[in-house]
């Protein structure tokens, strides 16, 4: 199973920021690729504040990187955005130091990248 994980920006994400995250989401999906992408999930029943992101990341990315519910053949991160919060330059250091291939859409959400 390919599995792509998403980061990109989770506080104060704008409409057209998750519009386009969806966007993202679904063209991986039509290609064979299963997208992680907690930031759309976890925000409907956990609040939007420091402590409840922490809480979020903290358990998504020990579940992860501990590859305590996956298993993959291949497993990469994909940043979005040229934004890149707090929250996201830890997750995208942790999935680095273990391992997991980084790349980047710098031009926002543009799947022509």
């Amino acid at each position: 199973m390919l599995i792509t994980i998403i980061v990109s920006p989770f506080a104060g994400q704008t409409s057209e920021e998750r519009a386009e995250l969806l966007a993202v989401c679904k063209n991986l999906m039509e290609n064979g690729i299963l997208p992680l992408a907690p930031h759309l999930y976890f925000p409907q029943f956990i609040r939007d504040d420091s402590n409840g992101q922490k809480k979020v990341r903290h358990i998504f990315n020990r579940l992860i990187v501990e590859r305590k519910f996956l298993t993959c053949d291949h497993c990469d991160v994909l940043v979005l955005g040229t934004r890149i919060t707090p929250g996201m330059r830890k997750d995208i250091h942790q999935f680095s130091s273990y391992g997991f291939e980084i790349s980047f859409r710098e031009d926002g959400y543009n799947e022509s990248n």
